[in-house]
């Protein structure tokens, strides 16, 4: 219970960060895999100065050359 009470705090602590402005990739500890898609898979990350949780879609360039 604490342990989601302290997630809920620093969710919005963080609510004004989202993806226009933070665009640095060395700005987030990428982690597990998440799911596979046709030309993507979803990983786990979380932005290391705030430490807000979320999900990213990394392309594979070779099925955007198409």
């Amino acid at each position: 219970m604490i342990d989601q009470m302290m997630m809920m705090q620093r969710k919005n602590e963080t609510s004004e960060y989202n993806a226009s402005n933070l665009t640095s990739i060395t700005e987030y500890q990428i982690g597990k895999h998440l799911g596979q898609g046709a030309y993507a898979s979803v990983k786990q990350a979380m932005h290391l100065q705030t430490g807000l949780v979320l999900a990213i879609k990394v392309y594979e360039k070779f099925n955007l050359m198409d």
